[in-house]
């Protein structure tokens, strides 16, 4: 059997552009029907909008491609606004980073918090579907309110908080004040569903309601990285946004990977070396293959190895749908 070959960006890209043209085409048809067939306000202005509308999609690459080459211009109008707006919102998130609860505060009581606020939600949906709606939607409304449920249980009993102080005290070998201590004192940085606390000796990821512990003095290389998030509706594309991601690479071979905003991985890397400068960070080839070679000795390996920047990323051209 033929092996199926791997998308690359290019076909990504060919992609998206074939199904905007497509869309934005049959849109502007559709537009010049509606006024052919029936001239009123109405329909003039539902043919406009839909001319609009396929116009966008006919020439949003051509625009994407015109920004994204403005944006390697580091004089460009559009380059200079990109990093004053990412000035700002590093500023602003350093401001918030050490402005958090507690590890108990925030693994048990936020997430207990967001149970009761489920279980309300799913508990008025059930009884104003039973008020009003048909068996099969009442069935529907019924499973999330049991779900709600478990997951309210779930979060009272305290297992995710149970849990990070045991990855805490194997890592660290420290009592729960010290790991209140760590992660109060720490800088927490959030995006989506994942989070990154660096304290003093450890790093705090939670992923959903996991938390794991990684002891700073393993880490011996962290890199962010970016993918590229091609977005359809109904088989017509609509653009594509970066998502980034901090990797902590440890002398054991393990690498923790998080999901982080642009500012928050800058961030994320200026904690680490305030904390411990002896991290290596920023991607390069050359680094990727001393590490893949050997993880305990990288540190060494790396010593007669081309710095890159800490914020180099890697992965700029990946790509997933």
């Amino acid at each position: 059997m033929k092996k199926r070959r791997e998308k690359t960006t290019e076909d990504y890209e060919k992609d998206s552009a074939v199904s905007s043209v497509i869309a934005g085409v049959i849109m502007i048809i559709i537009a010049l029907w509606i006024l052919a067939t029936n001239v009123t306000w109405v329909s003039f202005a539902i043919s406009l909008l839909l001319i609009a509308v396929g116009g966008f999609l006919i020439f949003i690459k051509r625009a994407e491609r015109k920004r994204e080459a403005a944006l390697k211009d580091e004089n460009s109008p559009q380059s200079v606004s990109h990093r004053k707006e990412l000035d700002r919102k590093i500023q602003k998130a350093a401001q918030k980073a050490h402005y958090h609860k507690g590890l108990k505060g925030e693994l048990y009581y936020r997430t207990v918090k967001i149970a009761v606020g489920l279980f309300i939600f799913a508990l008025f949906l059930l009884l104003f579907v039973i008020a009003e709606s048909s068996l099969p939607y009442i069935i529907i409304a019924g499973a999330m309110a049991i779900g709600a449920v478990i997951f309210l249980i779930h979060a009272a009993s305290g297992k995710d908080y149970k849990q990070a102080l045991a990855a805490f005290k194997a890592a660290d070998g420290g009592s729960a004040e010290d790991a209140e201590s760590e992660f109060a004192e720490g800088a927490l940085f959030r995006c989506g569903g994942d989070a990154v606390c660096v304290g003093r000796d450890c790093i705090f990821g939670c992923m959903g309601l996991k938390t794991e512990v990684i002891p700073m003095k393993i880490v011996v290389w962290m890199f962010m990285n970016q993918k590229l998030q091609y977005n359809y509706y109904n088989g017509v594309y609509t653009g594509k946004t970066k998502q980034f991601f901090i990797n902590f690479c440890t002398s054991g071979g393990r690498i923790f990977t998080y999901s982080c905003s642009e500012e928050g991985g800058i961030l994320i890397i200026d904690e680490v070396h305030h904390n411990d400068t002896g991290v290596l960070a920023g991607w390069s080839d050359e680094l990727w293959e001393l590490y893949a070679k050997d993880p305990a000795g990288f540190l060494e390996a790396a010593v007669g190895a081309v710095m890159p920047s800490p914020y180099e990323l890697a992965g700029k051209n990946d790509t997933r749908k």
